[in-house]
């Protein structure tokens, strides 16, 4: 994902401060007492550092099964990376419509079509963090999408 770039986002408090001191306030009570009124603006914006961090890798996941792969070994089997996703069998297509509408209408999920879009295989030793994969499932999936998990 093209981000701005990282040091924009970059500000030295502290560097700013020395800087834009006048030489003759430039002693040591003035300096402390000038660093304790900017701390609140410093705890702040390393808050807003954090959340920019996050949000930018919340936004590179992608439905896509490789990012979808590597976000899950990321958040359950970060150190192995075992978890793999492979196609699965896409079943049989259910279109529901009648003869004089001639339009289709494509309701795999909600009619209970075989089959499934893709499979999670997670080693059996990872078997305990089943809720979280099926939560990060959850939310990185696609509503049409189906999945199936298989312990291996």
């Amino acid at each position: 994902m093209a981000s701005l770039n990282k040091s924009f986002y970059e500000v030295h408090f502290i560097r700013l401060l020395r800087w834009n001191l006048p030489v003759d306030l430039r002693k040591n009570k003035a300096y402390v007492m000038l660093k304790a009124l900017i701390s609140p603006l410093m705890v702040t914006y390393n808050d807003f550092t954090i959340f920019r961090i996050s949000t930018d890798s919340e936004l590179v996941r992608t439905t896509q099964l490789c990012r979808l792969r590597g976000s899950l070994n990321d958040v359950v089997d970060k150190v192995n990376r075992r978890i793999t996703i492979t196609r699965g069998t896409g079943g049989n297509v259910l279109y529901v419509f009648t003869e004089m509408e001639n339009n289709a209408k494509y309701l795999p999920k909600y009619l209970g079509v075989e089959g499934v879009n893709y499979i999670v295989y997670i080693p059996v030793d990872l078997q305990y963090k089943e809720s979280i994969v099926r939560l990060h499932l959850t939310r990185y999936n696609l509503e049409t999408l189906t999945y199936r998990i298989q312990y291996v």
